[in-house]
Order: structure tokens, then C-alpha cells, then sequence
């Protein structure tokens, strides 16, 4: 399945800790990330099918999947050390209900991550002796905080991020459709070995950019308009997120220069101040000030619009965060081992033709200072300073 055993045991052996330290009988994972963290079942990547696959975890270890018709062959031949069902749309939750009292038992205390209403009902009459626990959050504190073994990993797919990126800072040139651009630089990626795209590749520009629209579209961008691209990867399973801006013909104005060097320099300071211990909201408090400090209006920002801050790894947005615009939780703690993104941004939301500029890493937190495995590509960096 394209999964490093070693590498699933590790994670796994987590999860089970985690069993135990709470006196739990198991666990029902309907999320992906988690049912790919601790079995290396590597789903379709599509909006269509997240709710497609389950995994039920027992407290000695036995992993049952539960999985799409369509997946289930390839599914058994090649992962011969867990057990399998088929997921039928029509019997989903009997299907569900009968793995859980074969790996589990038809009583306990079972941590779940994701179950709908109706779900959550459904089980429970099917299995009234069992006692269900959202457990959601405490999963992904654990995957939060990354394995030397997933960090070689996610700087492999990092790297690959990065090359998308290139691809499209070269690439960009008046006349061409964002979709276009968005598409050369998703070619690159799977060429070198991407499984597939985190999000639809983020490529807008011009007008585009100043609305912050998040995805491309037809529009054909035009010499000297700021683009944004915000591209995330993944590679066996974790996720990488650069997000670079240019301008289209490389030939900046005053204005966008100044726009530009507001953005990097909070950018600069953010990763300076990413270490253990720190702080996300006073890292968004700090950068959100170096923008303003750069006299562009506190409503152009980031820090009225969108989190400074998130974390990367299996789901492309995972802890640790920033808080929300306007509010001050969540405010997590930086660790090592520690994937993150930090993104400053500034949108003329309402004089949309000046477009906007966004930046970001892919970081990783180690013992004394950040270190950068994604980076933006330095030319996309060095036309803003030329005379």
C-alpha cells in the first residue's frame, strides 16, 4: 500500500498507549488521517470518499478495516496483516457495528473521532453495553507532534512542494490561464512522486488575489498583477503547504514592493520566534503588528481575516493553531516535533485591482530554532528588492 511497516508500527504503538493510559477497550476511527496513521491504508483522494473508511482498533493491537467496495481486493492483497470488511453503503453501521464486537467486544469504553448524530444513535442501539468517548482532539495532539521517522518523510514531501512552487513562478507569464499554471505545477508534483494534491492548487492573481479567492480559474492572468500560490502536496500520507507570491512579468511597483516587504519582514519574524515553548497567539499578536508598523491598514490583514497558524502532517490542517481573528484561543504551546505554517497575508479586499500578497513555510520545531524543509523559491523573493 505504499506505507513503511516500521513506520505504521511506530504510530500504531502510539495510539495504543494512548488505549491503555486511559483505560479504554479500543478504538473506532472514521477520520482519515487517523485510519491511514495507524494502518497505512492509503485511501482515493477525493472529497467524495471521506467518509468511506473506517479502522477499529483493539487494545492488543488488532486493526480491522472497514473499506469501499471498490477498495477492498486491492486492499487484501495487500495488506495481509489486518482484517477487512466491505463497506455497503446500504448496511454501513451493521457492518461497523459487527467489526467493533470482533476486534472489541459488544461492551467497554471506546474512543471515537468522528461519528454523526445519527451515527453516534445508530451504534449505540446497536451496541448498548458500549460507552462511545470523543477522542478526537487527544488523537491529534499525538500526531501533532511528529516522529523523527515521519519528519524524513515530510521533508521528502516537502521538497516536492517546493519544486511545484518553482514550477510555477517559472511558468507565470501574462496570458496564461490560472488553471493552467495550476496545472503544470500539479504535473510537476506528481511527477516527482506526489500521491495527489492537499487542496486544488491555490494560483490566483490580479483582482483574484486582492479577493483572496483560494482557487484558480480561467482568468488569464496580466503582466505586472501580484500571484498567490498556495500549494500543498502530499506524499505517502503527510502534507506540505508553501504558499509564494510574484509578480506576473517580474517587474514590481513601488507600491507592490512595499506591500511585499511588509508581508516578508512579519513573515521573517514569526519563524524567529517559532521555538519550544512559544506562544501561537502572541507569534500572530507580534507579526500582525510588524505589518501594521508598515502602515498598511490592520483590515488588509491577516489578523482580520484568516489564523496566523497551522499545524501540517496527515491532515493538512492539524495542531498546532493560532486563534481566530478577534478571539484568543486556540493558543497552543510550540513543541518539538512541531510541523507548522506560518502565514502572513495582506488582501485589498476593497481595491481589489492592488491584489495581495501571502507567504508561508513548511517548518519543522527542533530544540533551539526553526528549521525550514519547504521553502519559497528565492527568485520569487529577490525581484522585490532589485532597483
Amino acid at each position: 500500500m505504499g506505507a513503511d511497516n516500521s513506520l505504521v508500527l511506530l504510530r500504531k504503538t502510539r495510539f495504543l498507549e494512548y488505549i491503555r493510559k486511559n483505560n479504554l477497550d479500543g478504538l473506532v476511527l472514521s477520520r482519515i488521517e487517523n485510519v491511514r496513521y495507524i494502518s497505512g491504508f492509503k485511501p482515493v483522494v477525493s472529497l467524495w470518499f471521506r467518509d468511506a473508511y473506517w479502522a477499529i482498533l483493539g487494545e492488543d493491537g488488532e486493526t480491522h478495516l472497514v473499506v469501499s467496495v471498490g477498495d477492498y481486493e486491492r486492499t487484501r492483497r495487500r495488506m495481509p496483516n489486518v482484517s477487512i470488511s466491505k463497506l455497503l453503503s446500504s448496511r454501513k453501521l451493521e457492518i461497523v457495528a459487527s467489526g467493533i464486537k470482533d476486534v472489541i467486544g459488544s461492551s467497554g469504553k471506546i474512543g471515537f473521532d468522528s461519528l454523526e448524530f445519527a451515527e453516534c444513535n445508530e451504534l449505540k442501539k446497536k451496541l448498548p453495553r458500549v460507552n462511545f468517548h470523543w477522542v478526537s482532539g487527544e488523537l491529534a495532539k499525538i500526531r501533532s507532534v511528529k516522529l523523527p521517522e515521519e519528519l524524513t518523510v515530510i521533508a521528502k514531501g516537502a521538497k516536492i512542494t517546493e519544486k511545484a512552487v518553482e514550477a510555477a513562478v517559472k511558468n507565470a507569464r501574462d496570458g496564461i490561464k490560472e488553471c493552467a499554471l495550476a496545472g503544470l505545477a500539479e504535473y510537476e508534483a506528481r511527477a516527482l512522486g506526489s500521491e495527489g494534491v492537499s487542496w486544488s492548487l491555490a494560483t490566483f492573481a490580479g483582482v483574484n488575489a486582492g479577493i483572496f479567492t483560494r482557487n484558480d480559474s480561467e482568468r488569464k492572468m496580466k503582466r505586472g498583477e501580484f500571484l498567490i500560490m498556495g500549494y500543498a502536496t502530499m506524499y505517502k500520507g503527510y502534507n506540505t503547504d508553501i504558499t509564494a507570491t510574484t509578480v506576473v512579468g517580474e517587474s514590481p511597483t513601488k507600491t507592490q514592493k512595499n506591500t511585499y516587504e511588509a508581508v516578508y519582514d512579519s513573515y521573517k519574524i514569526g519563524l524567529s520566534m517559532a521555538k519550544p515553548g512559544a506562544s501561537t497567539k502572541k507569534i500572530s499578536d507580534r507579526v500582525a503588528r510588524v505589518i501594521e508598523d508598515h502602515g498598511i491598514d490592520r483590515r488588509y490583514s491577516f489578523a482580520s481575516n484568516v489564523p496566523l497558524i497551522h499545524g501540517i502532517g496527515m491532515n493538512v490542517y492539524e495542531a498546532p493553531f493560532s486563534p481566530d481573528p478577534g478571539l484568543s484561543q486556540p493558543d497552543h504551546k510550540l513543541v518539538r516535533g512541531h510541523v507548522l505554517a506560518i502565514e502572513p497575508s495582506v488582501a485589498y479586499s476593497d481595491k481589489p485591482r492592488l491584489g495581495g500578497v501571502r507567504l508561508g513555510e513548511t517548518i519543522t520545531i527542533t530544540n533551539d530554532k526553526p528549521q525550514v524543509i519547504g521553502q519559497i523559491p528565492a527568485h520569487s523573493i529577490s525581484i522585490f528588492s532589485k532597483k
